[in-house]
């Protein structure tokens, strides 16, 4: 009898957490501003954000960042960076990714950078 009260708590526990699936990626790339030439300046950043990014992403946001790696050399090096955040809710996924794939390249490109990290993590939206 007792395990017949707990089949409606049951129910309900199993249809709204087959309901409460992650329906958005949060996509975050990871930009940095050191190059052989010197430090990639706020100037140029945003003209790369207004030519390569702001056509691609409807909407993200940057804030500044300090970055620590070791080296080749094996040296501890500090950089300045930015850090890029993109919520994507519109299932577009190969889109998305070939968009996100060309915003890096062409930073590596400009920029003489090694690489720029990008990282997805699926998220529910409230």
């Amino acid at each position: 009898m007792r395990s017949l009260k707990l089949l409606p708590v049951l129910l309900v526990f199993l249809l709204t957490s087959a309901c409460i699936k992650p329906k958005c990626t949060k996509h975050e790339m990871y930009f940095g501003r050191n190059s052989p030439s010197g430090e990639i300046s706020e100037q140029d950043w945003e003209k790369f954000v207004k030519e390569n990014i702001a056509s691609k992403l409807p909407g993200f946001t940057v804030w500044d960042g300090k970055g620590f790696w070791t080296s080749d050399n094996g040296k501890a090096e500090f950089e300045k960076s930015k850090v890029l955040i993109y919520l994507d809710c519109s299932g577009q996924k190969t889109l998305l990714d070939k968009n996100i794939t060309e915003i890096r390249k062409e930073y590596i490109r400009e920029f003489s950078q090694n690489s720029v990290l990008w990282t997805s993590l699926k998220v529910s939206q409230k």
